[in-house]
C-alpha cells in the first residue's frame, strides 16, 4: 500500500461522524455488519459485531445494537483500546472506534457485547443494528481518506445478518409424556397417607453430570426457567406437582440423558417412586430426598392472632417426638402472660388430649391488650427420662377485628388479591390489566402501581380496581417486597410460631427472615395479619436495600416534626429513606410513623427503591 495516512483523532470522538458528513455515502451489496449471537448461559448472551466485505480494512466505526432494557451490558472493542462505549440509552448499547490507520485486515471484529439478564433470556433472543451505526473504510489501497459506509437499520446490507440465539435447540420432551399429572394430583390429594410429593431428576452427559444452561434447560408454559426456579416447581414450592408435570418441558442436546421420577413420601417418612421415565435414553436414577431424623418439638399457631374485644380464636398445637421416644398423651395450654386479656372460658389453664399429634383449645377475649398462650408437651425420651417441650403464640385483642376474617392461617385476609403469587412473579406482565379504575385519588403513586402490576409484583382486586387507600398487612408487604428484590426463587425455612408452612406467605416471610429483613416481634411471632405501620414498612425496605447493595445516598435533608415518635429501631431507616427521596411524610411536616401503611404507599416505596431507574 502506498503512503498510508494516519488520520488523527480530532478533539473528541463525538466529532468523528460529523466529519463523515462530507464523505460520499455508498451502498455495497457485499459489505455490511454481521451480528453473531451466542447464548452462553440461561441468562447471558454474547453478541459479536463483525465487518464483512472490507478487504482494505476499517478506519472507524460506530456499532449500535438493540439490547433488552434493564440488562447489564459489558462491551469490548478489540480494534481500539480507547474506544467509547455507551449503555446510557435504555435498550441500546453502542461502541464507537476513532479514526485510525488503515490496517487492511478484512472482517474485523468491531465490538463484543456481553448482555446479562436478571431472568432467563427468551428462547429466541434477538438483537438488531440500531439506526446510527456506521463504518468508515478505505475504498482501495491508494486512498488516503476513508469513505463512509452507512449501515443504518433502514439500509442494512444484504450480507449483514443477525443470528437467533439457538443454543438450546434440540429434542424437547414434555414432562407429562413421562409422568402422569393425574397420578400426582391423586397423591397430593391423599392427606392421610401421603406427607410429600415431588419430582426428582438427574441429568447425565456421559459419566458426568449435565450442565444446566449449557446441556439442557427447562421451560414452564414456554418461559425459560433458571435451575432454582425449575427445582422450585418440581418440589411444589411454586404450586402443585400436577401443575408442574402438565406445564414443564425439557430441551436437551444430543448426548444428554436423564431420568425423572414422581416420588411420594408417606406419613412414616418413607419415600416411594410412584412413576419414572427416561429422557434421552438415560437410566441413572435420582437419589430421593433424605428422610429427616425426627426431633421433638411443639409448634403453636392460632386461627387468628388478632381478635376483637368480644371475640375468640382457636389455638392449635402440633407435636413431634424424638426418635425412639415414648409419646405423651396430652398438651397443657396456659395463658403465660396477659391472663387479664384472655382466658380459656374463665380458666387460665386447659389440658387437652392429643389426637394424631394435635391438640387445640379455644381462647376468649376479656379486654383490649396482648396475651401469650403457651403449649407444653411432656414425653419420655429413649433413655427413659421425662422431657418437656414448649411453644407459644401471641394473641392481640383490639376494639375491632381486622385482618384474617374468620379463616385459618392458610388463607389470605379478607379483601385479598393484593399480592402476585410466585408463578405470577415468574412471568412479568401476567397480571397486567392495562389500567385500574380507581387510581385518580393517588396520582402520585399511579406510575408505581402500574409498573409493579406490569411486572407481576402486585395485582388488583380482580374487579378492575386496586383499592390504593386500603391498608396492607405485614405478610402482604413482605410478599411484594421479596418479589421486588427478585428473591422469590430462593429457599428458606421459618421458625415463627404464627407462620405455618402451608400458609400462602410462608415462603416470602422465610426468605425475608433468612436475609435479616424481618425479625418478628421478639416473642417468636411475626404477626402476618397485623397491619404494617409506616415505620415498619420503612425498616423492611431499608434492610432489603442493604441486602441488594442499593445506593441510598442523601439527595436532601428531611426533617419531621414528629420524629420523636419514631421508634428507635426504625429511626435510621426512616431518616435514610427520607433523605434519599424515597419516602415522604403524610404532610410537609409529619411522618406518622405508627399510622398503618396503604397499598398505594407500599407500591410507591417499592418502585422508587428497587424498580425505578433514576
Amino acid at each position: 500500500m502506498k503512503n498510508k495516512k494516519i488520520i488523527a483523532l480530532v478533539c473528541a470522538i463525538s466529532m468523528i461522524f460529523s466529519m463523515f458528513a462530507s464523505f460520499t455515502v455508498v451502498s455495497a451489496a457485499e459489505q455490511g455488519i454481521a451480528l453473531e449471537i451466542e447464548q452462553t448461559t440461561a441468562t447471558k448472551a454474547v453478541i459479536t459485531a463483525k465487518a464483512v466485505g472490507y478487504p482494505t480494512g476499517i478506519s472507524s466505526s460506530k456499532i449500535a445494537i438493540s439490547v433488552p432494557e434493564g440488562a447489564t451490558t459489558a462491551i469490548a472493542c478489540p480494534m481500539k483500546s480507547d474506544a467509547i462505549m455507551d449503555t446510557s440509552i435504555p435498550g441500546v448499547a453502542s461502541c464507537t472506534i476513532g479514526l485510525m490507520e488503515n490496517t487492511a485486515v478484512p472482517n474485523d471484529v468491531l465490538a463484543i457485547f456481553t448482555v446479562t439478564m436478571t431472568e432467563a433470556l427468551p428462547k429466541n433472543f434477538k438483537s438488531e443494528l440500531v439506526s446510527g451505526s456506521q463504518i468508515a473504510a478505505f475504498a482501495n489501497d491508494t486512498d488516503e481518506e476513508p469513505t463512509l459506509i452507512s449501515v443504518d437499520k433502514g439500509t442494512l446490507n444484504a450480507t449483514s445478518k443477525w443470528i437467533e440465539a439457538s443454543k438450546f435447540e434440540g429434542t424437547t420432551v414434555a414432562l407429562n409424556e413421562k409422568l402422569s399429572k393425574d397420578t400426582a394430583a391423586s397423591l397430593e390429594a391423599d392427606n392421610e397417607n401421603v406427607k410429600d410429593v415431588y419430582v426428582a431428576y438427574e441429568a447425565k452427559k456421559g459419566n458426568a453430570a449435565a450442565d444446566y444452561g449449557t446441556d439442557y434447560v427447562a421451560y414452564y408454559n414456554g418461559t425459560q426457567l433458571t435451575k432454582d426456579q425449575l427445582n422450585a416447581y418440581l418440589t411444589g414450592k411454586f404450586g402443585s406437582i400436577a401443575d408442574a408435570i402438565e406445564k414443564v418441558t425439557f430441551t436437551y442436546k444430543s448426548g444428554v440423558a436423564f431420568n425423572v421420577q414422581l416420588v411420594s413420601v408417606n406419613s412414616d417418612d418413607e419415600a416411594e417412586v410412584a412413576e419414572s421415565g427416561t429422557i434421552g435414553g438415560g437410566s441413572t436414577k435420582p437419589t430421593p430426598k433424605p428422610t429427616p431424623t425426627p426431633t421433638a418439638g411443639v409448634k403453636v399457631t392460632a386461627d387468628k392472632t388478632e381478635i376483637s374485644s368480644d371475640g375468640s380464636t382457636r389455638v392449635n398445637a402440633t407435636v413431634t417426638d424424638a426418635e425412639g421416644a415414648t409419646p405423651g398423651t396430652e398438651v397443657k395450654f396456659t395463658v403465660s402472660s396477659g391472663a387479664d386479656v384472655l382466658d380459656f372460658d374463665g380458666a387460665t389453664e386447659a389440658t387437652v388430649a392429643l389426637a394424631d399429634g394435635k391438640a387445640s383449645v379455644r381462647v376468649y377475649a376479656k379486654k383490649v391488650g396482648t396475651a401469650t398462650v403457651k403449649a407444653a408437651y411432656t414425653y419420655t425420651d429413649k433413655d427413659g427420662a421425662e422431657q418437656t417441650k414448649e411453644g407459644t403464640v401471641t394473641i392481640r385483642v383490639k376494639n375491632t377485628t381486622v385482618g384474617g376474617g374468620s379463616g385459618s392461617d392458610d388463607k389470605k385476609p379478607s379483601g385479598g388479591g393484593s399480592i402476585a403469587g410466585p408463578s405470577d412473579s415468574m412471568n412479568p406482565g401476567g397480571n397486567w390489566l392495562g389500567a385500574f379504575t380507581d387510581l385518580d385519588s393517588v396520582e402520585w403513586a399511579k406510575p408505581s402501581i402500574l409498573a409493579l402490576s406490569l411486572k407481576g409484583i402486585v395485582s388488583g382486586r380482580g374487579d378492575g380496581t386496586f383499592a390504593p387507600n386500603d391498608n396492607i398487612t405485614r405478610a402482604e408487604y413482605c410478599q411484594i417486597l421479596i418479589g421486588a428484590i427478585e428473591k422469590s426463587a430462593e429457599y428458606a425455612d421459618s421458625e415463627f410460631a404464627d407462620v405455618p408452612s402451608d400458609a400462602w406467605f410462608y415462603h416470602a416471610v422465610s426468605v425475608a427472615s433468612k436475609y435479616g429483613i424481618v425479625s418478628g416481634y421478639g416473642d417468636g411471632n411475626f404477626g402476618p395479619y397485623d397491619l404494617i405501620t409506616r415505620q415498619d414498612m420503612a425498616l423492611m425496605t431499608y434492610k432489603a436495600a442493604q441486602v441488594m447493595n442499593k445506593d441510598l445516598s442523601a439527595v436532601r435533608t428531611m426533617s419531621f416534626a414528629d420524629a420523636g415518635a419514631i421508634s428507635a429501631y426504625a429511626a435510621e431507616a426512616v431518616q435514610t429513606l427520607a433523605d434519599a427521596n424515597i419516602i415522604n411524610g403524610v404532610s410537609d411536616t409529619e411522618f406518622a410513623p405508627k399510622a398503618n401503611a396503604t397499598r398505594a404507599q407500599a407500591a410507591k416505596i417499592l418502585y422508587d427503591t428497587f424498580v425505578k431507574i433514576n
